[in-house]
């Protein structure tokens, strides 16, 4: 049985886990949007983008997010040791 959890393996740099990935693209989605609504917090259109990813994404995220604290801190933190620092702030897509 396939182990969503775990990486597949490959050269070069650690892949990330699907649940990693799920909650990455949250956190992508949701940062842009609440630092909209910081800036006009009466905003339809924001307000309708909140709606919708809360209506379909978010339980998802939720889910993965439950998943990785499941691991444990210990777990998590060799995670990120392994995925290593460029790969945390996004400067593997970098020129």
């Amino acid at each position: 049985m396939y182990d969503d959890r775990k990486p597949e393996p490959q050269c070069g740099a650690p892949e990330l886990t699907p649940d990693e990935r799920i909650v990455g693209a949250a956190y992508a989605r949701m940062i842009p949007l609440i630092e909209g609504l910081q800036r006009n917090p009466i905003s339809r259109h924001l307000y309708a983008e909140v709606a919708n990813y809360l209506d379909c994404e978010a339980w998802e995220a939720a889910d993965a997010f439950e998943r990785l604290l499941d691991l444990g801190p210990h777990h998590l933190a060799a995670r990120l040791d392994q995925l290593g620092p460029d790969l945390l702030t996004g400067e593997e897509d970098m020129p």
